[in-house]
């Protein structure tokens, strides 16, 4: 009998605390694998949106350079002294105002301030904002240029 006994004392489970441990090791191991998962896919997003966001500010630049190689007074005559004269161009067509309508892709907004210094100027200063909504903030791109009358 105190055969058996020992034998049955050699063979031990786990204890509950040991099982605790390992559970609570296991849930931060995969908490940990979630965050970066979500933050890499976040990243991810930013990324995709701000190059496409990129992409329109050059679009509108390569639409304004059109706009004045068709006419430098009627070019000029859209740009003012007064940095809050914006302009809409979601559409690429000269809309005054901020963007309340469609969005670009249902995303994008993308406005230019055209400042000419000086009326008799041959240059006129284009600042290009293209924002959109990324989670709960607000993201931009902004592209300073300026076009002349060559």
């Amino acid at each position: 009998m105190s055969n058996r006994t020992n034998r049955l004392d050699d063979v031990r489970g786990q204890s509950l605390v040991e099982v605790i441990v390992s559970i609570g090791i296991t849930t931060l191991v995969l908490v940990g694998l979630v965050s970066a998962v979500t933050h890499a896919l976040n990243n991810a997003q930013y990324s995709r949106n701000k190059s496409a966001a990129t992409k329109y500010s050059q679009e509108a630049v390569e639409w304004l350079r059109k706009e004045r190689n068709g006419g430098w007074s009627e070019f000029s005559g859209h740009a003012s002294a007064d940095p809050g004269f914006v302009y809409c161009l979601n559409t690429l067509d000269w809309t005054l105002g901020t963007c309340t309508g469609a969005k670009i892709d249902n995303q994008f907004d993308r406005t230019a301030t055209l400042i000419l210094l000086q009326p008799s100027s041959d240059r006129v200063d284009i600042t290009l904002d293209v924002t959109w909504k990324q989670g709960s903030r607000d993201s931009k791109v902004t592209v300073n240029t300026y076009l002349s009358n060559y």
